[in-house]
């Protein structure tokens, strides 16, 4: 589960997740790193200036979860923190 997983990575959840949407906190580094790797999401200004709104569709796969938090877990702790 994405929520999870991420958690588990290091990244801070902001809200609940009672649906298909995932609210985190991380830095812009590492909001660059993903996207190059060509991760879709969303910045969340109304949650705080490092919150991401990611949104899982009945097509989203094990396996894109588990590539996203790989992703964040080779970012390494130094990208994950939204602290500067």
């Amino acid at each position: 589960d994405l929520s999870a997983g991420l958690t588990k990575a290091g990244i801070e959840t902001l809200e609940p997740v009672e649906a298909n949407e995932v609210f985190v906190t991380f830095s812009d580094r590492l909001a660059d790193r993903l996207r190059a790797c060509g991760f879709q999401f969303l910045d969340w200004p109304a949650l705080g200036a490092d919150a991401r709104r990611f949104v899982t569709a009945f097509d989203t796969c094990a396996e894109d979860v588990a590539r996203l938090v790989t992703a964040v877990r080779e970012a390494g702790p130094g990208l994950v923190s939204s602290r500067k």
